[in-house]
């Protein structure tokens, strides 16, 4: 017959050595019901814990995407709101000129209303969003057009002193500007002032932006032009015409070429409202396919969640109750410590 030896030491240790394996477990429980998800998922899954490697990175894709397109809609939106401003203030002033019979005209009103309207037009081509201007095309840390008017003269406005001086011997304040015929006056705005407003002299005296617009991945099959830039057109037009209509000394020129001129006036802001009208639909287009992009994106984010929930998820019910029942187990084994620690034989001396 064999005894075992027994102390109290071997007693009072008896009930702590599982108290850190449970302690651990309980940590381990708790966070799984806070995060819904296994604490060792390779454990787990073995194998197949590259499967969910996988799945969370394109997760992780599908919201670099998202975040992102959050500045490209500000960008679109921008971009959208100065477009209107610009066509709706080219319209008005452009109705103003046909209701408005020319000899009734306050040909000083006109002047002042159309270089008005210029200082607008390039404060809107210079807006900026999240330290990018949205008419820069893909130069877009730099403000893409000059200010027409202003203290100095500007390139813009010197090369249309010195085209009218060229066309006819003395510049816009000259009183023989009086003597202007209306064909000699189309034929100045059909040529050399109208060349001021496109290709290399629109991008000396005028415009840095670049002809390229920004391109945008919205999805990750999907990237799109996300921006207009300064050079379209529409809006070089839009600056001839304002130009056209207080920089050529309309006031002292003769009525019929001065109706010339409005004439002018006229026709090209009718053609450059259409334009900047077929801009906005452009981006339209871009803001509709960013909100589908993102709609498809969420739907995708969703079946990754799902399956994610499938291969790590864990049962918050089950993890409560494992909880419950460590929590039970920890809080028996200090109290049989306690109980034990006090069996002495001191005690009964």
């Amino acid at each position: 017959m064999k005894t075992t030896f027994i102390s109290t030491a071997s007693l009072w240790n008896s009930p702590r050595s599982n108290l850190d394996k449970m302690q651990s477990d309980l940590i381990k429980a708790n966070k799984e019901l806070v995060t819904g998800r296994d604490t060792d998922v390779g454990l787990r899954l073995g194998y197949r814990t590259g499967e969910t490697i996988s799945i969370r990175e394109e997760r992780a894709e599908l919201d670099t995407l998202i975040d992102s397109n959050a500045t490209v809609k500000v960008r679109l939106d921008s971009t959208s709101a100065s477009l209107k401003r610009i066509r709706e203030s080219a319209s008005t002033f452009m109705n103003s000129l046909i209701s408005t019979p020319i000899a009734e005209r306050n040909v000083a009103v006109i002047m002042y209303q159309a270089e008005s309207n210029l200082g607008s037009f390039v404060a809107d081509l210079n807006k900026e969003t999240s330290g990018q201007y949205i008419f820069g095309g893909i130069n877009s840390k730099e403000k893409p057009v000059t200010d027409y008017s202003g203290a100095t003269m500007s390139p813009a406005k010197t090369a249309v002193r010195d085209a009218f001086f060229t066309e006819f011997g003395f510049y816009q304040d000259d009183p023989a500007a009086a003597g202007i015929t209306a064909a000699q006056m189309d034929t100045f705005l059909n040529g050399a002032f109208k060349n001021l407003f496109n290709g290399t002299i629109w991008s000396a005296n005028w415009s840095v932006a670049s002809n390229t617009n920004i391109q945008s991945l919205i999805s990750p099959s999907d990237k799109i032009e996300t921006s207009v830039n300064a050079n379209e057109k529409a809006l070089q037009d839009i600056a001839m015409a304002y130009a056209m209509t207080f920089d050529l000394g309309l006031a002292g020129l003769q009525e019929t070429t001065r109706e010339a001129v409005i004439s002018k006036v006229i026709t090209t802001l009718s053609g450059a409202g259409t334009g900047v009208a077929d801009l906005e639909a452009k981006i339209g287009m871009a803001q509709e396919k960013l909100e589908n992009a993102n709609n498809r994106m969420d739907i995708q984010k969703s079946i990754f969640d799902e399956k994610l929930g499938k291969l790590e998820g864990v049962d918050p019910a089950e993890a409560k109750i494992r909880i419950d029942q460590l929590s039970t187990q920890i809080q028996a084994s200090f109290a049989l410590t306690a109980q034990l620690r006090q069996l002495s034989l001191l005690h009964y001396l």
